[in-house]
């Protein structure tokens, strides 16, 4: 479900979490999990409506919705990941317990789970990002095979 790359972005935020004591404000949280939602809506509109037509070779169009049907699981894998995230910082902030306190062997850990959310939300974004792109490209390439055979 989760690849290497999410696996180690996550433990990049613990252990940013680890040095970095920010306090970030509900206005900032609530900021980038609604550009995370807009992103979201839009990067599934545009998978919804991405164009096949004109495309004649069944192989492909089968290689094309696979392709399109992995990015929409990453998407909505990503976004649900980063609304439970949201959630649980949000809930814990509302605790005023976003900072979770441990020792190992008489050191003392603190971790940040509002520094965590943000790296993780920034994370999502730029994944969409790149995803929108890619996208993008794929379908200026399509237009231009479909139509250089015409």
């Amino acid at each position: 479900m989760f690849q290497l790359k999410d696996i180690l972005v996550l433990l990049f935020a613990v252990i940013l979490s680890l040095f970095f004591k920010w306090y970030l404000n509900d206005y900032y949280m609530n900021t980038l999990f609604t550009i995370l939602g807009i992103m979201f809506s839009i990067a599934m509109g545009l998978l919804i409506t991405f164009n096949l037509q004109g495309i004649k070779n069944k192989r492909v169009i089968d290689k094309l919705r696979s392709n399109i049907k992995k990015v929409r699981h990453s998407y909505i894998k990503y976004f649900a990941f980063s609304t439970l995230l949201y959630l649980l910082e949000k809930y814990l902030r509302d605790k005023e317990n976003n900072l979770y306190d441990f020792s190992i062997r008489e050191i003392s850990i603190t971790i940040n789970f509002s520094l965590i959310t943000v790296v993780i939300l920034l994370y999502s974004i730029i994944y969409f990002i790149i995803n929108f792109i890619a996208m993008q490209k794929l379908s200026d390439n399509l237009y231009d095979e479909v139509n250089s055979k015409k």
